[in-house]
């Protein structure tokens, strides 16, 4: 019941908004109390070896997991099959021009403040803000590992052997890195035990 009920209704929305630190704490002292109802372990219990046992992940990794699948995703498809792929950024290099229109030019039509971040920019502060559909394409960016993205796989355009292979390659490279932060937490030394691959098969439909 954990993983296909309420990890995922904890997660709503998470492949767009941010949960503040704040969030992100209460959700994992949620997902905690999950962990110990699947293991009935003590509330003593080291929560990185809760997370093994039960082969649940901290919520840090399923955000970082969900979003970077979500970018793959939008990033790839048609803009006219898929709303959010339409409202991507200008200049983002998708496989279509077609644009939905947006109020987006509202947010850097205003006089005078810090207007934000666009998904080309290589500011990094943390004063500056950047849009929700521009921290996903900046994401898109930094996933691929090559100009320009494959498309994903669909009826109107079947993407050819070469950008099948891409695709998959980047989503194993996703996979593989959130397993490897996982089994890198700080384990105490007596516990020899670390989570397999296989459990990452949440949120890996792309």
């Amino acid at each position: 019941m954990a993983k296909p009920i309420i990890i995922p209704t904890l997660l709503y929305g998470a492949e767009f908004l941010d949960p503040s630190a704040t969030m992100r704490h209460k959700m994992e002292v949620l997902l905690n109390r999950v962990k110990r109802w699947i293991t009935n372990c003590f509330y003593s219990t080291n929560t990185n070896i809760l997370s093994a046992e039960a082969c649940i992940m901290p919520v840090d990794l399923y955000l970082e997991q969900i979003r970077d699948m979500a970018a793959i995703r939008w990033s790839t498809a048609l803009p006219d099959n898929n709303i959010t792929t339409a409202l991507f950024p200008p200049g983002f290099p998708l496989h279509e021009s077609f644009r939905l229109p947006s109020n987006r030019r509202a947010a850097f039509s205003k006089a005078g403040g810090m207007k934000p971040k666009t998904w080309d920019s290589t500011s990094y502060t943390s004063v500056q803000r950047i849009l929700p559909i521009d921290d996903v394409a900046r994401r898109a960016r930094l996933l691929f590992s090559k100009w320009p993205v494959p498309r994903k796989t669909n009826i109107w355009s079947p993407p050819g052997p070469d950008e099948c292979e891409f695709y998959d390659d980047t989503l194993k490279q996703v996979r593989e890195h959130i397993h490897q932060k996982w089994k890198l937490l700080n384990y105490p030394e007596y516990y020899g035990y670390r989570p397999v691959e296989n459990v990452l098969a949440f949120y890996d439909n792309q």
